[in-house]
């Protein structure tokens, strides 16, 4: 049995990334990477419409050479070899793996790298799922019925648990006590808080729940 690919999520923001290919799953790629604030460059003999609208992609109208992977060229963060040519796509992922870069292999996931995910977008939450390349589009529709089942009090006590972070790591100095903290914080107590009282009842709970943690400290360090 092929072992299963380690789900992560990368940080692309001011980050180089290469599209070779011009065609539909080009523009499909490209918006996720620019949402991630990426900087997209494409390179294809033909590029659609589509991305050349996006003002952020920067387009290089010619056939993909080994040496882009080179200086002067950028040290890319990913690339994705998304032609019409699967003979084209296994030059880039080969040139890739030569040249220690990850690879996305949009028309064989087991000639690349790694592969996308279905992805769907609740406020902060991201939800991805992946059939190991077996079905994308099972895998989308398992992504919506996800996402679908995100309650709206869900979604704004992810966005509290961003802000709330900062201050935990801010104000609280003990590791341990701040992993009691953000288990309390993200807990079944707050978000009943959220539910019933909304916003402002859960911004109180936490700051009396900051109150609690100081109190404790001062009475172990007395």
């Amino acid at each position: 049995m092929k072992q299963p690919a380690y789900p992560v999520f990368i940080t692309l923001e001011d980050q180089p990334v290469l599209v070779v290919g011009g065609g539909t799953v080009a523009a499909r790629k490209i918006p996720g990477l620019l949402a991630a604030g990426g900087r997209v460059q494409v390179v294809s003999l033909e590029i659609h419409a589509d991305i050349k609208n996006h003002s952020r992609v920067q387009c290089l109208m010619g056939a993909y050479q080994s040496q882009m992977l080179e200086a002067p060229y950028p040290r890319w963060r990913l690339v994705f070899a998304a032609t019409n040519d699967p003979c084209v796509n296994e030059r880039v992922a080969s040139d890739c793996q030569a040249c220690g870069i990850l690879c996305c292999n949009c028309g064989d996931a087991a000639g690349g790298d790694f592969f996308t995910p279905a992805t769907r977008q609740a406020g902060t939450i991201t939800v991805a799922v992946s059939t190991s390349g077996g079905s994308p589009g099972l895998a989308a529709r398992i992504a919506d019925a996800a996402v679908d089942a995100i309650t709206p009090a869900q979604r704004q006590l992810a966005g509290l648990l961003l802000q709330w972070r900062d201050i935990i790591r801010q104000t609280i100095p003990d590791e341990a006590a701040r992993r009691d903290m953000m288990r309390a914080v993200s807990g079944p107590h707050m978000m009943e808080v959220l539910e019933s009282g909304g916003l402002q009842a859960a911004e109180d709970a936490f700051q009396q729940l900051l109150r609690d943690s100081h109190w404790d400290a001062q009475r172990r360090d007395a």
